[in-house]
């Protein structure tokens, strides 16, 4: 992982409590605390967390069109499911996304959906040089490449 990628999850992990929605239930021993940012940018990674005084049995989180079943751990007393959810910058358009989160502790399910907003982002562009005879190799070079080529 680059290091700016890793300032990016750091940031996002000190911005979710900031910037995060949360609610929960009955109170009491029952509680669930769902935590997400109503709004990340594209190609951005973000956090869910969903906390409980009870601990959980299973755990669904649905996102774009994905299943993920997040990690669970004890902090404090308390069962906190974290997942790293993201976009994809080459297919994802700006708008609203569902995330539907199904929880189930003891006998009780939990379900909540929430609508996160998706917004366009820019990044500097990049490029690549390459000498031509790295794009086109020479014909003496091409039987030693071709075995090393993967199958895409």
């Amino acid at each position: 992982m680059s290091i700016r990628s890793c300032i990016v999850v750091f940031v996002t992990l000190l911005m979710i409590t900031a910037v995060s929605q949360a609610e929960t239930n009955t109170g009491g021993k029952e509680a669930i605390l769902l935590a997400h940012p109503k709004q990340t940018g594209m190609g951005q990674p973000f956090l869910v967390r969903l906390t409980s005084a009870q601990a959980f049995d299973r755990i669904s989180v649905r996102w774009m069109d994905r299943e993920f079943v997040p990690s669970v751990s004890v902090w404090n007393g308390r069962h906190v499911a974290i997942a790293m959810l993201g976009t994809d910058i080459l297919t994802t358009k700006p708008g609203r996304q569902k995330l539907l989160i199904r929880a189930w502790a003891g006998e009780k399910e939990t379900v909540r959906q929430r609508w996160i907003l998706i917004v366009a982002g820019t990044y500097p562009r990049q490029e690549l040089n390459l000498p031509s005879k790295m794009v086109t190799p020479p014909t003496v070079e091409l039987e030693r490449i071709k075995p090393e080529r993967r199958p895409w």
